[in-house]
């Protein structure tokens, strides 16, 4: 643009309130922020790993990279094969859940809502507890080699699941 007109449409993969990453950086997408001729990117929160290599307690700061419990804005990474209990109420902006090499669990009585979007490419989803996936949000089940699992707890859609290939259990 040249200084004083709006942005006109969108740059390619920027869509308007949607997350985009850039150097491992999670930002949120606003055509309309600013003085209304910008294209605003707002970091949305903290890249969390869980690291600990055995089973742990989601809400204890060193199971996690950085040593953060995740929160709102969080994009949080489940990876490894351990079993993670929630068992308080916690709101998350993304999660990763699962490889093609490991199989994590979710466990406990807490409630785990997604703001945004979820990959859960592998692993089980146990205990009392729930998963929401927020209105707007998308949840992803994309592994076609290996099930994902539901024992128990309950998983509330009020985005959109994409089911491309994957085995469930429930």
């Amino acid at each position: 643009n040249d200084g004083n007109d709006p942005v006109l449409g969108t740059f390619p993969g920027l869509r308007q309130d949607k997350q985009v990453r850039i150097s491992g950086e999670s930002f949120h997408v606003n055509y309309a922020g600013g003085t209304g001729n910008d294209l605003v990117l707002t970091r949305r929160g903290h890249d969390i790993v869980w690291t600990n290599n055995t089973s742990g307690d989601w809400n204890a700061a060193q199971n996690w990279s950085p040593n953060l419990v995740p929160g709102t804005n969080d994009t949080v990474f489940i990876y490894k094969g351990v079993t993670v209990t929630l068992n308080s109420d916690v709101e998350i902006y993304s999660l990763i859940f699962g490889s093609s090499v490991s199989s994590p669990t979710l466990t406990g009585t807490g409630t785990l809502t997604i703001g945004e979007a979820a990959t859960w490419e592998r692993g089980t989803m146990s205990g009392s507890g729930r998963t929401l996936i927020n209105a707007g949000a998308t949840l992803a089940m994309t592994n076609t080699a290996f099930t994902v699992g539901l024992s128990a707890r309950t998983l509330e859609n009020g985005g959109m699941v994409l089911w491309t290939g994957a085995n469930i259990s429930l």
